[in-house]
């Protein structure tokens, strides 16, 4: 995560530079900072001055000042890493409490007293939560993405210790983790069927845990608007790597995303499990959709006025399942790149050359993910990308440099 070292800090340093010593908890705290960077735990940033003078401050160990010298040399980029992330730590000596919660703009600052991380263990790697570990990878592969897409105004790594929280049972282990005083960021599903309608029984039992904790915690709830990280793919990218399973309701599901006036809703049909009888029995549901499905008739396997004479569990709209694993596979990772030299060892055909011709495109398009994203996702993945890199970033600096 982006920890600043605020200016008091020199200030309290000379004031208290009679009584201080290295058993200290603040130079334990500083200590830990610079040995934070070191291994990659978090990003470490501070003004010019700040870290010159804690490079020359005697009680902080050598090995920590040597790190603190390394910052120095690059602390003309911190400006503008600041700027870029949601969310960020200020280490400072003019808070009473452990932990002051407040927000700059839209920023949400965590400002914390200087002897905050005289525990090494307070300042692991950000544990990041999800209902499952495959959620935590997928949202950690996008961020990745965005770096590598921005490369010229984001140079840093990610450093998040993933914590599958088991489905419903997530809020028993952000509980667990805040007790153990860690720096916790949490990515849910919200599991709506509709703009207005319920979030889902893991959204609503974190929210509690994170309700009673987060005045005296360093942690951090996501809620992504669509309604699971299946919605979030529009279905344009899903076909780039659609090998012809599903492909019929992918074309059915694209028609939709060209259509101004519904692609929003993509966000929340159940495209992973399909839609059954029994969610458009619902009133408020099948009022949401029922634009849709009338000028999409073809959508769903009846007609609308046939909705109340199917089966509770009669699938309507068949879902696309895993799918979201191919396109990590093809598109986050180097599946496309595989499939293309695969395809180029072969013995040149028309229909090869044509389908190395399909794969080059593919593999563009995928190069710039986040120009061809629709409009109607777009700025969460945009979002949810800068959450995730603020509470992860870091920038490894090796033991020795100074």
């Amino acid at each position: 995560m982006l920890i600043k070292i605020d200016d008091s800090v020199i200030e309290f340093l000379e004031t208290n530079k009679e009584i201080l010593t290295f058993e200290s908890n603040e130079i334990k705290s500083l200590n830990n900072l610079a040995r934070a960077q070191m291994d990659g735990h978090h990003q470490v940033i501070s003004s010019y001055a700040t870290l010159k003078y804690l490079r020359n401050y005697p009680l902080i160990e050598q090995s920590c000042r040597g790190i603190y010298t390394s910052l120095l040399a690059k602390c003309t980029f911190f400006f503008s890493l600041e700027e870029f992330c949601t969310d960020y730590i200020i280490v400072t000596s003019k808070v009473e409490n452990e932990i002051v919660r407040g927000f700059s703009g839209k920023k949400h600052i965590f400002k914390v007293s200087l002897d905050y991380f005289y525990l090494m263990d307070r300042i692991s790697a950000t544990t990041f939560i999800s209902e499952d570990l495959s959620d935590c990878e997928f949202y950690e592969k996008i961020a990745k993405k965005y770096i590598q897409e921005n490369r010229n105004r984001l140079n840093m790594k990610l450093n998040l210790d993933h914590c599958g929280g088991g489905g419903v049972n997530t809020y028993k282990e952000l509980d667990y983790k805040i007790n153990r005083k860690k720096i916790v960021l949490v990515v849910s599903d919200s599991d709506k069927l509709y703009p207005t309608g319920k979030v889902g029984e893991t959204l609503a039992q974190i929210t509690k845990v994170y309700a009673k904790y987060q005045a005296n915690s360093i942690v951090d709830i996501y809620s992504l608007e669509v309604r699971e990280k299946e919605n979030l793919i529009p279905p344009s990218l899903y076909l780039l790597c659609s090998n012809g399973s599903c492909r019929d309701v992918l074309n059915m599901l694209h028609e939709i995303e060209l259509l101004d006036k519904h692609r929003e809703k993509l966000k929340y049909i159940d495209i992973k499990d399909g839609v059954k009888a029994k969610q458009l029995k619902n009133e408020e549901h099948l009022q949401f959709l029922k634009d849709l499905l009338i000028d999409v008739p073809n959508l769903i396997a009846c007609s609308l006025d046939d909705i109340d004479k199917q089966k509770d569990e009669t699938v309507l709209l068949q879902g696309i399942g895993g799918k979201i694993e191919e396109f990590e596979r093809d598109i986050l990772e180097d599946g496309l790149e595989k499939k293309l030299d695969d395809k180029r060892r072969l013995q040149p055909k028309p229909e090869i050359e044509k389908a190395i011709i399909q794969l080059e495109n593919k593999i563009e398009k995928k190069t710039n993910l986040f120009n061809i994203l629709p409009d109607y996702v777009k700025p969460e993945w945009e979002f949810l990308c800068k959450k995730v890199i603020s509470w992860g970033c870091c920038d490894p600096i090796p033991s020795g440099i100074s």
